[in-house]
């Protein structure tokens, strides 16, 4: 059994807010204390200091959610993402096509349904997916190299 792993984009956006929410509070807390400022300023500056914090755990904690497992096997596939699971064996997938980009593999079964694998951008995973998935169709059918 072949496990991989796409992973999400990296939430840069959330990371950069992050970071000016916590060092504008930081600043803040710093300047108050220093001034001997209003309270009404610590609460504030705390609070963006929280937020930042915050904003940071989900970020980190979406990377981890947000991947998608796929384990190939000699019979069949499995395909963990937080949409659900979706699994099949070989002999049920009628053919398989990856995007001109590289970013979506799709499996396409006998009966119609499609079972998409998608990644955020082009990775060699996914390219070396595809080769897998192909030597292990082929093989479900009995073709060798």
């Amino acid at each position: 059994m072949t496990t991989y792993v796409v992973r999400p984009r990296l939430p840069m956006r959330a990371f950069v807010l992050a970071a000016l929410l916590s060092m504008v509070g930081a600043v803040g807390i710093t300047l108050v204390a220093a001034t001997e400022a209003a309270q009404l300023w610590m609460w504030a500056s705390s609070v963006l200091l929280l937020l930042g914090v915050l904003l940071l755990l989900t970020a980190l904690t979406s990377l981890r959610r947000l991947r998608t497992y796929v384990e190939l096997g000699d019979d069949g596939w499995e395909v963990r993402a937080p949409g659900g699971t979706r699994r099949g064996l070989w002999r049920d997938v009628s053919k398989v096509t990856i995007a001109a980009n590289g970013v979506r593999l799709t499996l396409h079964h006998a009966d119609g349904r499609r079972t998409h694998i998608v990644a955020p951008a082009p990775t060699d995973e996914m390219q070396a997916m595809a080769v897998d998935i192909a030597a292990r169709l082929d093989a479900s059918r009995g073709y060798h190299n």
